[in-house]
């Protein structure tokens, strides 16, 4: 039988310029977070290449579930947070994506 879940909203795009460089090793925000707070790296995709990552985040939308709401009193956007597991990693990942524009603006890791 397939899954009847409703996950929300499909994904218009994902933000991959913003997660690789605050949430992929070689990324250069995530390389300053990392210096200045060695416990950032929670945030962080270890040991993976940005296809990987892509492959990773891609199957945590896949499998995600709507956690909270966000929303910006003075621009109006609203946020949705969604979590979602990868099983091919063991990753799972917290996504926001914005409501207007169905763009992913931000996926990282929280546990493994």
């Amino acid at each position: 039988m397939p899954d009847r879940i409703f996950r929300g909203r499909e994904a218009k795009g994902f933000n991959w310029e913003h997660i690789i460089e605050r949430h992929a090793p070689e990324g250069s925000v995530a390389q300053q977070r990392l210096r200045e707070n060695p416990d950032y790296i929670v945030a962080i995709f270890e040991n993976m290449t940005e296809n990987q990552i892509k492959g990773c985040v891609r199957r945590g939308w896949k499998n995600r579930e709507k956690v909270d709401t966000q929303e910006d009193l003075i621009t109006e956007v609203i946020r949705i947070k969604y979590r979602g597991f990868d099983p091919e990693t063991g990753y799972t990942l917290e996504m926001w994506q914005n409501q207007s524009t169905g763009i992913v603006e931000t996926a990282y890791p929280i546990a493994k």
